[in-house]
C-alpha cells in the first residue's frame, strides 16, 4: 500500500472569499482543473441574486418562473468540489463515500465507502482519513487523502458482498458503523464500532424487527433492499447513538411516493447500557414530482443525521427521480414530542395512534446547487467540521458517486449561523464539532 498522502483532485465551482477552494492532486501531479469562483448563494434565496427558471421544472413552481423560493433560515453554500470516477488512493479506488464525520482532535475527516469488498480491484470495505487544505481566510479549502483503513471483522475480514456499510459516527473509542445489510444475499443489518485501527470491537443488538424474515416466500418483515440503516449520530455527551432506515420496514408499511410520505425508523440506544433505549418515527417527504416515464426508478428517503442538543437532529433527505433528477433538503428534527414506537410492530397498522418526530425545513440543498449551475447529486453523508473565521459552522457534505462514470463524488461546503439552528448549538463528539465524547 502506497503510504505517501494522495490528495483529492478537485474542482472547486463556487467560492465565497472567505472561502476559496484550490485544486489539489497528488504531489508532483499536474493540477486536474482550475478552480472557478461563483457566487455564494444564501436562503432566503435571491439574496446573492435572482434566482433563474430551471428546464424541465413543473409550471407555476419557483424553480419554473425563476422567483426566489422563501427560506426559512441563512444557510449560505459556500462551495462545492469534485472529484472524477476512478480516482485512486493508497491502492483503492476512491468512491461510494456515504458518510461523514470529524475528529476535531486531529483536524482529519473521516469518509466511509459503502463498497461491499466484492470486486478487489477496488478495495475491501474501508474508511478514508481526509485532511482539510487550508485555504486564505478558511479552514477547508480542499482536501487530500491521508490514510484508507480497511474494515475487518473481529476474526477476519469483513464477508465480501455481505456487508453495506452507510452509516459513520465518531467516538472515542473507534468509528460506529451502519450497515444496511444485503437482504438478497442473507446478510443482515447491523451497528458495529470498529477500532482507529479498522478492527470490531463491539456490537450492538439490532431489533428482530429489523431483521428480514429471508425464509419467507413473500418477505412481510425487516429492512428492505438498500434501505436500511442509512443514517447515524452520536449525541454530544457520547452516551447515545442514533441509526434511522432510509425507507420504511416492510411491515411499516410502501415507500414513499410522489403522493404520500413514508414512515421510517429511528433506533436510539443507550450506550451505556448497550441496549435500544427507544425507537421513533420519522416521515420522510414524498418525492416532488409526479412520473414523467411509467416505471422509471424513483426513491425518497433519510440518508444522514447529524445530532444537535435538546433531543434535537440534523437531517438530510434525499429524492431521486431517474426521470426527473435529484432534490436534497436539510431538516430539524425535534424528538421531544415523538412517541417510542419499539413495541409497535407495524406503523402502518398503528395508524394516526403514531406520534412522529416533528421537523421543520432549514435549507433547501438541491434548489440552491441548480440555481448557480451545479447537477444536484447523491448527498448521502454531512459532518460540521471547524468553525469559520466568521464564527458560523460548516457543514460538509458528501455525495456518493455509486463508482458509476456518469456520476461523481461532489462535496460541499455550507456554513451554518448558530440562530439558524435554533436552541444554542452543543459541544460535538466527533461529527458536530468540540471535544470527542469520552
Amino acid at each position: 500500500m502506497n503510504r505517501s498522502p494522495a490528495a483529492l483532485a478537485v474542482r472547486a465551482l463556487a467560492a465565497l472569499a472567505s472561502i476559496a477552494p484550490a485544486a489539489c492532486t497528488a504531489p508532483g501531479a499536474p493540477p486536474v482543473a482550475a478552480p472557478r469562483s461563483r457566487e455564494a448563494v444564501s436562503s432566503p434565496a435571491g439574496a446573492a441574486g435572482a434566482a433563474q427558471p430551471r428546464a424541465g421544472a413543473e409550471p407555476g413552481t419557483p424553480e419554473a418562473t425563476g422567483e426566489p423560493a422563501a427560506e426559512p433560515s441563512r444557510v449560505e453554500l459556500l462551495a462545492t468540489w469534485e472529484l472524477a470516477t476512478g480516482h485512486r488512493a493508497h491502492g483503492t479506488e476512491v468512491g461510494g463515500l456515504s458518510a461523514l464525520a470529524y475528529d476535531p482532535a486531529g483536524g482529519i475527516f473521516y469518509a466511509l465507502s459503502d463498497d461491499r469488498g466484492d470486486e478487489p480491484e477496488r478495495g475491501p470495505p474501508r474508511l478514508y482519513a481526509l485532511r482539510p487544505l487550508a485555504a486564505e481566510g478558511s479552514p477547508v479549502g480542499g482536501f487530500e487523502v491521508a490514510a484508507v483503513i480497511p474494515l475487518r471483522g473481529a476474526g477476519g475480514p469483513l464477508p465480501a458482498g455481505g456487508v453495506d456499510p452507510e452509516g459513520l459516527a465518531l467516538a472515542a473509542e473507534g468509528f460506529w458503523v451502519a450497515s444496511e445489510g444485503v437482504p438478497s444475499r442473507g446478510a443482515p443489518p447491523f451497528v458495529r464500532r470498529f477500532g482507529r485501527d479498522g478492527v470490531e470491537r463491539a456490537a450492538l443488538p439490532v431489533p428482530a424487527r429489523f431483521v428480514p424474515d429471508y425464509a419467507a416466500r413473500a418477505r412481510r418483515r425487516g429492512v428492505r433492499d438498500n434501505l436500511g440503516f442509512e443514517a447515524l449520530a452520536i449525541t454530544a455527551d457520547g452516551r447515545r447513538l442514533i441509526a434511522g432506515t432510509e425507507s420504511a420496514l416492510v411491515q411499516d408499511g410502501p415507500q414513499a411516493t410522489h403522493e404520500r410520505p413514508a414512515l421510517v425508523r429511528l433506533v436510539v440506544w443507550d450506550l451505556a447500557a448497550g441496549a435500544p433505549a427507544a425507537e421513533h418515527a420519522y416521515p420522510v417527504e414524498p418525492l416532488p414530482w409526479p412520473p414523467a416515464v411509467p416505471g422509471a426508478f424513483r426513491v425518497s428517503g433519510l440518508v444522514d443525521l447529524v445530532a444537535l442538543d435538546g433531543g434535537r437532529l440534523l437531517a438530510l433527505e434525499r429524492a431521486y427521480a431517474a426521470d426527473r433528477g435529484t432534490a436534497l433538503r436539510l431538516y430539524q428534527v425535534d424528538l421531544a414530542a415523538a412517541g417510542d414506537v419499539s413495541a409497535v410492530e407495524s406503523l402502518a397498522a398503528a395508524g394516526e395512534s403514531i406520534r412522529p418526530a416533528a421537523k421543520e425545513l432549514l435549507f433547501d440543498l438541491g434548489a440552491a446547487l441548480a440555481d448557480r449551475g451545479v447537477a444536484p447529486d447523491n448527498l448521502e453523508g454531512m459532518a460540521f467540521g471547524p468553525d469559520l473565521p466568521d464564527g458560523r459552522r460548516l457543514l460538509v457534505l458528501v455525495a456518493d458517486n455509486n463508482f458509476n462514470p456518469a456520476q461523481r463524488t461532489l462535496f460541499v461546503a455550507l456554513a451554518v449561523p448558530e440562530e439558524a439552528l435554533g436552541a444554542t448549538a452543543p459541544e460535538a463528539a466527533g461529527t458536530n464539532r468540540g471535544r470527542v465524547a469520552p
